[in-house]
């Protein structure tokens, strides 16, 4: 069996091949993290009372909650302007508000 030494063609795209990756982006990996370690506890602390069906599921549910939350994408006809935004930007923009008063314009004039 020999070796073809020269130049050969890479393909450019490969199919299927980093699908994953667009589903399991850094934030979903840091949720699913969260996600986790929540997990763990909640078995663990329903384990000890008699209830480990509960725990699993509960964690298993918050879980998926936070990783849908990280990955999903808002359609850019849906929110006014932050379309194409994470789920959780648009929750932490909301949770801004309510707590600093803060109100966004498009246009205001200086004061004097």
């Amino acid at each position: 069996m020999t070796m073809s030494l020269g130049v050969h063609d890479i393909p450019r795209k490969f199919s299927g091949e980093n699908r994953y990756l667009k589903v399991l982006t850094g934030k979903a990996t840091k949720y699913l993290c969260i996600g986790g370690v929540l997990w763990l506890f909640l078995f663990k602390f329903c384990r000890g009372l008699g209830f480990p069906k509960i725990g699993f599921l509960t964690g298993m549910f918050i879980t998926l909650i936070l990783v849908l939350v990280g990955s999903i994408k808002v359609p850019e006809r849906l929110y006014l302007y932050s379309g194409g935004v994470e789920i959780d930007i648009i929750i932490m923009n909301v949770i801004h508000r309510k707590t600093k008063k803060v109100i966004y314009t498009s246009y205001m004039e200086k004061r004097r």
